[in-house]
């Protein structure tokens, strides 16, 4: 038969607000920008856009230099996989009295490292081989985020997975709800198991009928090879 397992994160989109709440050079960052072509763009629209201008003027070739010897862990709300101890908390490792979009933009990227790599321990954390990946699919906002979404390829891809994002931007939270109970439905009922109603029913038939568009980002080519992980 089929099983279905739940291992998540406590907060991902949560670490970026406290970040975007907190930190002095935000006004900094939005008056940058007033008047430009970029000035309706998101936060996170205009600091990948700052730091793609910092990446060429140092000569980098990869983003993540730009963050070497700094380090960011962001279970504020304790932590579900795999350590299950909601006691845990964050820290970052290399602050100095430097409070300019330079260390906004370090910070940012600190916090893409940390989501990547738990996304990595996460998976890791199945272990069995009987109970290999093979295709990970990634909904909600943080699927628009280029760079965050480059890492995770990065880390997961060279052990075979797929990535794939949903193509539905608004809706993307609310497919891959349904997809979860979808796939909770076709498994094998028990003797216990409690018949499905008529409406959920009609609703995961509809779901089946839909036309969900997936892009598979694992087949993209892209400069993000190495890591800065890996030259540190």
């Amino acid at each position: 038969g089929s099983e279905m397992c739940i291992r998540d994160r406590s907060s991902s989109g949560y670490v970026f607000n406290v970040l975007f709440k907190v930190h002095p050079a935000i006004p900094e960052l939005l008056k940058l920008y007033e008047g430009s072509e970029h000035q309706n763009c998101t936060i996170f629209e205009k600091l990948d856009k700052y730091i793609e201008g910092r990446i060429i003027s140092l000569g980098l070739t990869n983003c993540f230099h730009l963050n070497s010897r700094k380090f960011f862990y962001g279970d504020y709300l304790g932590n579900r996989t795999p350590f299950n101890n909601p006691n845990i908390t964050g820290s970052y490792i290399g602050q100095t009295d430097d409070y300019s979009i330079n260390d906004l933009a370090n910070k940012y990227l600190c916090i893409i490292e940390f989501l990547a790599f738990q996304i990595k321990l996460i998976v890791d954390s199945f272990g069995s081989k009987d109970k290999q990946i093979q295709n990970i699919v990634i909904f909600g906002s943080q699927s628009k985020n280029n760079t965050l979404i480059k890492l995770i390829r990065t880390l997961l891809c060279k052990d075979g997975i797929k990535l794939k994002l949903l193509s539905h931007s608004k809706e993307s939270v609310s497919i891959g709800s349904c997809l979860l109970g979808l796939i909770s439905a076709e498994t094998e009922p028990s003797a216990e198991a409690e018949p499905i109603n008529s409406k959920a029913e009609n609703d995961l038939n509809f779901l089946k009928n839909c036309d969900i568009e997936f892009c598979d980002y694992s087949a993209q080519t892209s400069d993000d090879t190495n890591h800065r992980l890996d030259n540190d």
